[in-house]
């Protein structure tokens, strides 16, 4: 019992992740605009888009609230496409569309707090309360989805936060990420 507290400190030390990717400078860049504008998303893109390291990631995995992973999207169909829409910047629509005619749709309202812009972005932001699931005891979590458009490309920054308790383990993890996707035409 003498040293539990140094147990607790070594715990906290070592049960953390961090992984935060800088924009990468081979891409365009990304320009700030007007404060609380959430600049254009409109448009349609490839679903499939790359990450900094030449990864590939899916868009309307990205996008959909009850994905797991960010290259498989919880749909019936693969998506081909990604439609976005922003409507009076009070509602953010999302259409995931195969070649084969495919399609679903979901949303997220501003005034629900789904969403929020600045600087000439549009920010999804989602928090996530886990408790009583084997092995996590309790847990908490949040993302922030930024996305920008530019010219030819999508290009989204996500910062995922979660803490824990794995068992006894306290655990902490913080990423930062980036992706793009092309503009379809």
């Amino acid at each position: 019992m003498r040293y539990l507290h140094l147990l607790a400190l070594a715990s906290l030390t070592f049960a953390g992740c961090t992984h935060i990717e800088t924009y990468p400078q081979t891409w365009d860049p990304i320009t700030v605009g007007q404060d609380r504008v959430c600049g254009n998303p409109t448009g349609k893109y490839w679903d499939i888009g790359e990450k900094p390291n030449g990864d590939q990631i899916s868009l309307a995995a990205y996008l959909n609230p009850r994905s797991k992973d960010l290259l498989t999207p919880p749909l019936s169909f693969q998506p081909a496409h990604v439609e976005l829409s922003l409507l009076d910047e009070k509602l953010f629509s999302v259409v995931a569309s195969s070649y084969k005619n495919n399609r679903k749709e979901w949303s997220f309202s501003r005034d629900k707090g789904e969403f929020d812009c600045g600087n000439g972005f549009l920010s999804l932001k989602r928090g996530e309360a886990v408790a009583d699931k084997f092995p996590i005891i309790a847990g908490v979590g949040y993302v922030h989805i930024n996305i920008y458009r530019l010219r030819d490309y999508l290009v989204i920054n996500d910062s995922v936060g979660n803490v824990g308790i794995v068992l006894v383990v306290p655990v902490v993890q913080y990423l930062d990420r980036w992706s793009r996707f092309r503009v379809t035409n």
